[in-house]
């Protein structure tokens, strides 16, 4: 009995570590999404995709980025749920503002971004089952609050969110661009700062 207990403490304690590494993991890879130079980068290709969205060159570190975690997610290195927690919305908008160029470059290559696409693909469905949960919870929500989110959409809660909307790319893409130091410290200056 004492073996048993043994044994299950060091599972215990190894399933404990190595969610520990996956959280530091998941923390790293935030911090340098977040940092300044990427950030930059960031506002950079978002100012170009608002201009000329088919230039593949000024995207191309950010969607490298993203297709990095694809393959962290995809291989376990990285939470599936931590990942969309922190980086789903950037995931997802820079692959449909970076839409028609990332398409042209699988027509010439099917391999390029198959982890990004994957990715944007198990984040479309996290989120339909995080507003499946939500519709689960009918009963508690008031009555016209459910009835107008079911009279929002033939479907509610959507299957699938699929494609972003022009106008949503535009708004995800003016954020974004907002990332620049010079923006930064002009609303810092606003606010008093």
């Amino acid at each position: 009995m004492i073996a048993v207990s043994a044994v299950a403490g060091l599972v215990w304690q190894s399933l404990q570590r190595q969610k520990a590494q996956e959280d530091e993991f998941l923390w790293r890879l935030v911090q340098r999404w977040e940092a300044m130079d990427m950030r930059e980068r960031r506002s950079r290709v978002a100012a170009h995709l608002l201009v000329e969205p088919h230039n593949f060159r000024e995207t191309i570190d950010v969607l490298n980025f993203l297709e990095l975690l694809g393959y962290f997610v995809h291989s376990g290195t990285v939470s599936e749920a931590g990942a969309w927690t922190h980086l789903s919305t950037s995931a997802v908008g820079y692959w449909w503002a970076a839409e028609d160029e990332i398409a042209w470059q699988r027509s010439e290559d099917p391999t390029v971004f198959t982890e990004l696409k994957r990715l944007v693909d198990r984040y479309d469905a996290v989120e339909s089952k995080q507003r499946n949960r939500i519709a689960g919870l009918r009963p508690f929500l008031p009555i016209e609050t459910y009835e107008q989110r079911r009279a929002a959409s033939e479907e509610w809660p959507p299957q699938k969110l699929g494609k972003w909307s022009p106008d949503r790319i535009k708004d995800f893409l003016e954020n974004e661009k907002e990332l620049s130091p010079e923006s930064i410290s002009g609303r810092s200056r606003a606010a008093g700062t």
